[in-house]
């Protein structure tokens, strides 16, 4: 309480002084960037940036209550053991000392006008300050994965993992447009209204918290993320697959360290993927309301549960992503579908035909899984058009023209075996989240004998 009041006096001696000075602010002329104006446009272009001259700085910390405020900080052990001494994390740190302590205070030029006239402001300023100072992880790391080809319109949706579905900021769209990293690709000779960039701003973020470090150890040993990072990417490419967004894709990662006094330097990285995304419709899609149930069985069934056999088929699904050509993307899905459909199928005495095997067993997953006589059906044909198909395509064939032939769209073909495979590995994943199956694969000749001895 006696550091919150001595504070308080602090920034109401500071904020009249400053309001009393008119030469306090010097406009300086940024380096071009990309930024959101006033009207909405997203433009690249210098623009003036308004900061406390140095002058005014001195004078609003030389006040009497600036150094009341160090003795009270000197008073209070858990405050003094840091005075004077770099305080951060793995990814940086800020000398702390009374000046860098009361300048976070400080509005910026631009907002001093509502700031000193809003008493939230300064309690919100003073909380920042005693987290920074009392609180054992009061820094984070920010990951945010770019969610190209995708409209997300909600508010931001927990995943689990610490991630969620989010739209980028004003700040982070400009720097991932500075950075190349959002796509579809737009030209940059035409004006960036609303309307055309807010339908890039779906991503997918993920807060990890950072050890409190002070003095020499500050910024010495930064956290070794790649396998956590990976795994979390790798996720996403899942989730988007499982939940028929296999024309989505991440195309950029943009990382930063936070804290209540610093922010870290930013870090970004291109991400390989397609070029042909498709640009988001104006409106939400409605199947982004599936990635929060894919992500979570995903998350429930993990790679030990779910057998070599799943865990291939769905990180073959993922590899969708990364393809543009449709003959490309047959082959993928039948790696995957023979993983899924075909697991501990034998020796190669007995192994009989493939295609029609295949076929089988997907026909009767989906009795499993309560589909109808003539979705079977369906079913089993297009697993065998699937299965000559990718031989066709493994032996030098033209895909497209195989499918003119067939009189078949080749987009509807993929997108139909997309929904078909997806739609199964979903099944599976439910079925071993609530103990149904222990892993899969199931006993094949089990289900298929029991489905027999139902017949009448």
């Amino acid at each position: 309480p006696v550091l919150r009041e001595s504070v308080h006096n602090w920034f109401d001696a500071a904020v009249q002084l400053l309001a009393a000075s008119p030469g306090s602010i010097q406009q300086d002329e940024s380096l071009p960037a990309w930024k959101i104006d006033d009207d909405g446009v997203m433009r690249q272009r210098s623009r003036k940036i308004g900061r406390w001259s140095h002058q005014a700085l001195e004078d609003v910390l030389a006040l009497p209550t600036a150094s009341e405020v160090r003795q009270v900080m000197e008073s209070v052990l858990e405050i003094s053991r840091q005075l004077d001494l770099v305080v951060g994390s793995e990814a940086g740190g800020v000398q702390f000392d009374v000046r860098s302590a009361l300048g976070s205070m400080l509005p910026r030029p631009e907002d001093f006008e509502s700031s000193r006239a809003n008493p939230a402001y300064i309690e919100r300023k003073y909380e920042e300050l005693e987290r920074f100072l009392l609180d054992d992880s009061p820094f984070s790391e920010i990951h945010v994965w770019i969610i190209g080809g995708l409209k997300f319109d909600s508010p931001r949706v927990e995943l689990g993992d610490g991630a969620y579905l989010d739209k980028l900021t004003d700040s982070e769209l400009a720097q991932a447009w500075e950075f190349d990293l959002v796509s579809p690709k737009l030209s940059k000779e035409f004006p960036f209204t609303p309307d055309l960039y807010d339908p890039l701003r779906t991503c997918i973020r993920a807060v990890r918290p950072l050890r409190r470090l002070i003095g020499e150890e500050v910024g010495t040993s930064k956290p070794d993320r790649t396998e956590d990072l990976q795994r979390l990417e790798e996720r996403i490419r899942q989730t988007l697959v499982l939940s028929g967004l296999y024309e989505a894709a991440p195309t950029g990662h943009i990382v930063w360290a936070t804290g209540a006094l610093h922010q870290g330097s930013l870090r970004y990285e291109k991400l390989g993927s397609p070029t042909g995304l498709p640009f988001p419709t104006s409106s939400a899609d409605p199947r982004i309301l599936s990635i929060q149930r894919c992500w979570g069985l995903l998350s429930q069934v993990l790679p030990s549960k779910r057998g070599r056999a799943l865990d291939l088929a769905i990180r073959r699904l993922s590899y969708l992503i990364d393809r543009a050509r449709p003959d490309d993307r047959l082959l993928d899905l039948m790696i995957a579908a023979e993983a899924f459909y075909l697991a501990k199928i034998g020796n190669e005495k007995t192994r009989g035909e493939l295609s029609y095997r295949l076929a089988l067993r997907a026909a009767l997953w989906a009795a499993v899984l309560g589909a109808s006589a003539e979705e079977v059906r369906k079913r089993y044909k297009l697993l065998r058009d699937a299965y000559d198909a990718r031989s066709l395509v493994a032996h030098g064939e033209d895909f497209e023209k195989h499918m003119a032939k067939e009189r078949t769209s080749t987009k509807e073909f993929i997108d139909d075996l997309v929904n078909l495979i997806r739609g199964d590995v979903i099944g599976a994943l439910r079925k071993i989240s609530t103990g149904e199956l222990s892993k899969w694969p199931p006993d094949w000749d089990e289900e298929m004998f029991s489905r027999i001895s139902q017949v009448k």
